[in-house]
């Protein structure tokens, strides 16, 4: 939705009364900045949900809403080499100010997709040397054995 100018606060109430501050996409904390509200204000929300559960505090410290607008966040650095490429591009595409070159919905599926392919790979790998190093060794595969395994120890 483009905002005419007549709407300006309207629209910003709405927002206000209807969205979280921390979760809010910059077309929303600035309505004048000519971006239009789309579907795209909650790929913003879940770039800034995704943060906060790799890095356990929000992308944006509340009050700064200017760092917000701009899309200013820094990944901590004690756990910069714990995020996958894979991991980082999705984060960036997420943040990304301008709606327009902000990842799609359809986009979003396609990388996840990816990301999971990729670390049920790893994981098994890992998972199968963590076992071998520890003395107990079950070669698991992904998926399917780890639902065999849940029962056979439940």
């Amino acid at each position: 939705m483009k905002v005419e100018a007549n709407q300006h606060e309207e629209v910003d109430e709405e927002v206000e009364r209807c969205t979280s501050l921390l979760f809010r996409a910059p077309e929303q904390l600035d309505t004048y900045s000519g971006y239009s509200i789309t579907e795209k204000v909650d790929i913003f929300a879940l770039g800034c949900i995704i943060y906060t559960l790799l890095f356990l505090r929000s992308p944006f410290e509340k009050g700064e809403k200017l760092d917000q607008m701009n899309a200013r966040y820094t990944i901590p650095k004690e756990r910069e080499v714990d995020l996958s490429p894979g991991m980082h591009d999705l984060l960036v595409r997420c943040l990304e100010v301008d709606p327009a070159k902000r990842v799609s919905s359809l986009e979003l599926w396609d990388i996840i997709d990816e990301l999971r392919a990729h670390d049920t790979q790893k994981d098994a790998k890992n998972t199968t040397i963590r076992l071998q190093e520890s003395g107990f060794f079950l070669p698991l595969q992904p998926k399917a054995d780890l639902t065999h395994l849940v029962r056979e120890f439940c």
